[in-house]
């Protein structure tokens, strides 16, 4: 009988609770006399340590895309459709994996990145992510750093307030987008990366937006909202679910980026009816002027388009990450998802 020799050898690496050191989950190696043991041994693939099995399918490198139909992986309503080609992201907080870290990669997703900050996440496994800390942050960025979010994005989720540290107007929910934003750089020491448009949840319950001119210079935060906005009265409820969308666009013949924010039914399954709270047309000299500049000769009202933050861009990957962000206690995240989806004409 001839004899065929299988060998197996299963490893990974993974930032968990700060931990750096590499993780060696498995190595075996057989020698089978009998071809027809070969599709028993196949089991071994999903050993991690003797005796005990690990029945999770490996996270994608890059997300699937094209989902088709009107409802996202939630189920949630999709008010754009995905645009041919482009990319899906959701979350894993539902895939039977209870997690805690307070840094490093989500080993059950490359993408989702939690070394910025500071912050504790729990991840329960039946679908939320609990994020307590004085400054949490939550991106979401291509596992090898080099592919970039498209311009027009439909972000999608639940929002939960749970608790602060201190008075509520201290403490905030922020979701941003077109920026790169401390992805293999200093924040702090090159500002021009860090430019973006972000979705802002203040707990007095006004949504409005905000356009990043220049990482934490007293001036760098353009404020815009065509009026003040409470769609949940006077205040953010604690402890009841939000569900938000956050809508991103260029139209009129790419001279012009929107920007919308989206409020859903929490009581229906698929978030209808979803109503807009708020919108601003950003026309690249009506949002940033008189603010602070990321560096000289840069405009801070530039609209922020890759053709046209380019030059000024130091990685040269503007749009390289989406993330979310609380301030000062504890937000719960539920279904996730970032959709890149197409312009208005």
């Amino acid at each position: 009988m001839p004899i065929t020799v299988f060998s197996v050898a299963k490893s990974c690496r993974g930032h968990v609770q700060n931990w750096h050191e590499s993780l060696l989950l498995a190595s075996v190696y057989c020698h089978i006399v009998d071809n027809d043991m070969l599709k028993g041994i196949k089991n071994i693939l999903g050993m991690t340590n003797a005796g005990t099995t690990d029945s999770r399918t490996p996270p994608p490198a890059t997300p699937p895309s094209g989902r088709t139909g009107p409802t996202d992986r939630f189920g949630l309503a999709k008010l754009n459709p995905t645009k041919a080609g482009g990319i899906e992201w959701y979350s894993k907080f539902d895939n039977g994996h209870v997690r805690k870290l307070a840094s490093g990669i989500d080993p059950d997703d490359p993408w989702l990145d939690l070394s910025h900050g500071e912050g504790k996440y729990e991840i329960n496994g039946s679908g939320r992510l609990t994020a307590t800390g004085h400054y949490v942050r939550i991106y979401v960025v291509s596992p090898d750093h080099k592919r970039e979010w498209d311009e027009n994005l439909e972000i999608t989720g639940v929002l939960t307030r749970i608790r602060e540290f201190g008075p509520a107007k201290d403490s905030y929910i922020q979701v941003y987008c077109r920026t790169n934003h401390g992805i293999d750089y200093d924040e702090d020491k090159l500002l021009n990366d860090n430019r973006g448009y972000g979705a802002v949840f203040l707990y007095d319950g006004t949504w409005s937006f905000e356009k990043e001119t220049a990482h934490h210079l007293d001036n760098g935060y353009a404020p815009a909202h065509n009026t003040d906005k409470f769609p949940l009265g006077n205040v953010f409820p604690k402890n009841t679910p939000v569900p938000f969308k956050y809508v991103i666009r260029n139209n009129a013949a790419n001279t012009q980026t929107t920007v919308e924010l989206w409020l859903g039914n929490k009581d229906s399954a698929d978030g209808s009816p979803w109503t807009m709270v708020t919108s601003f047309t950003d026309t690249g000299n009506n949002w940033g002027v008189g603010h602070d500049s990321c560096s000289s000769g840069v405009d801070p009202a530039i609209r922020l388009t890759r053709s046209l933050v380019l030059p000024s861009c130091i990685s040269k990957k503007p749009f390289l990450s989406v993330y979310l962000r609380n301030e000062e206690g504890t937000v719960a995240y539920e279904k996730l998802s970032i959709r890149e989806i197409d312009p208005l004409p």
